[in-house]
Order: C-alpha cells, then structure tokens, then sequence
C-alpha cells in the first residue's frame, strides 16, 4: 500500500520467517509446512515490489536471493558506548558466570542449569522466567543495563546455549557480541556460524548443546585456566572494536537511506 503511494519502503528482517515457523510449538505440527510455504509466497509477493531488505545476517540475506529487488546486510552488533569493558584482574574474580536475556527451554535455560550441576561456581541468570531451582543457580529477574554492566564486570564467562532451531543455528546473537564487548569469554553452541567466530577471534569455547560433560568441561576450562580466560575477555572486546560494533552498521545503514532519498 505504500508503496503505490510512492513512499519508499525498506523491509529490515531480523529472522527467517519462513524456517521459523517450522519451529513454533503453538502451531500444530500439521500445519506448518502450510503456513511456512503460505507465507513465503506472500514474502515474495511483496519484497519483489518494494526497494529494498535489510537483513540482519548473511544467512537471512541469502533467503531473499532472486526474490528481493535489492538486499543490504545490516549486522545487529552493540553499541560500544552500552556496554563498559571491565579491567579487574580475573584472578580477582569469583567463580561467577552469567547470562542475561530472555529465559526459555529453547533458549537454553535447562542446559545452563543442569551444566552448573557438580561445578563449584556460581551462575547467576538475569530474565524473567519460572525459577529452577538449584543450589549454585541465582535468578536476579529482569535489570537495567547498569546492573547487566555490573554482571559481567564480576563474571569469568557468559554462557549463550541456544538450541539448535532454525531461528538461532544462523543467527548473530547480541548477546555473545555484549560478552565480547564486556572482555569476558563465553560458552556458546556449537553452531558452524559461531564456531567461525570463536576460531576468527580466539573469544570463547564452543560446544555441542546437548552434551553436558563437554559444556561442563569448558566451564570448568575456562573457570580454571583464568589468564587464557582473561586472554581471550580482551580478543572479544578487540574484535568488537574492530570489527562487531554498531558504529561501523549505522554508517552502511545511513548511506542506504541516503541514495533511496536521492532517487
């Protein structure tokens, strides 16, 4: 409809809607090869008449191959200036690891959990969510940006176990790019898009998600070997500055807005 009106219109696509819905547990099983396919064709109707997609990785972009008119990668990184990069030493710290965002089974909030099983530290959860309980598990709820600042500042690693569904296996999670940002290193899922930028960055430890004894061990790695952990903090914070910021986003973004207005 806007576009009829002559407006330019920009679709910006954080997900793969239509693998998504593949995955969603509120739609019956039988159905959503149907949906998924109905939408897809009504996707295509739509970004073939409009100027341009904004994906937010180069999976998604790839989707909209011969389908959009153009297509232009905007990765979701964080804002340098969000999030404080933290200098105390790490053999300074307590044993503390900790994740903060949004709390599900597919997020892998059972993985965290049942990980922290028989190690000697302490995992702290910020989000909202039905508390599991458990001796060395610490729900603080949800908290404002100082407060997450003030975790990862005390942590040794963050921990992102997402499960392996179509919406996370190809995504770019802020959250492991918060971590980076912070100068903490992380425990991730071993998906093959992840896996390239702990081996790119030397950031993190990636693991299968559904092996307990490898995760517990890379907590245990990392928990253990502080200096490398503190090593690998500072490549995280190297890259975001370098490379995984918002700054350098922003700027691609603008100077699309800028030819779509010239035109």
């Amino acid at each position: 409809k806007l576009k009829r009106q002559g407006k330019k219109v920009i679709f910006d696509s954080h997900e793969d809607v239509p693998s998504q819905i593949l995955d969603k547990p509120w739609i019956p099983r039988a159905f959503r090869k149907l949906i998924s396919s109905s939408y897809r064709l009504y996707e295509t109707h739509v970004v073939k008449q409009i100027d341009v997609v904004v994906a937010a990785t180069s999976h998604i972009a790839k989707q909209f191959k011969k389908r959009a008119r153009k297509i232009v990668i905007i990765n979701n990184y964080p804002k340098l200036e969000d999030i404080i990069f933290h200098n105390t030493p790490f053999e300074q710290r307590e044993a503390i690891l900790c994740y903060a965002g949004g709390l599900s089974e597919i997020r892998g909030e059972h993985v965290m959990v049942n990980a922290m099983k028989g190690v000697d530290a302490e995992l702290i959860l910020a989000g909202e969510h039905e508390k599991i309980k458990q001796e060395n598990v610490t729900y603080i709820g949800s908290v404002g940006r100082e407060a997450i600042n003030e975790l990862y500042g005390k942590a040794v690693a963050g921990l992102v176990l997402l499960l392996p569904t179509a919406s996370y296996v190809y995504s770019l999670p802020i959250k492991m790019f918060e971590y980076m940002a912070s100068g903490i290193p992380f425990v991730a899922s071993d998906f093959p898009l992840w896996n390239k930028i702990v081996y790119k960055y030397h950031c993190g430890i990636c693991v299968p998600v559904d092996n307990q004894e490898e995760i517990k061990r890379a907590i245990n790695y990392l928990l253990t070997h502080r200096k490398e952990a503190e090593e690998m903090g500072r490549n995280g914070r190297k890259a975001v500055e370098n490379d995984c910021n918002w700054n350098h986003e922003k700027d691609n973004l603008i100077k699309l807005y800028q030819k779509l207005s010239e035109k």
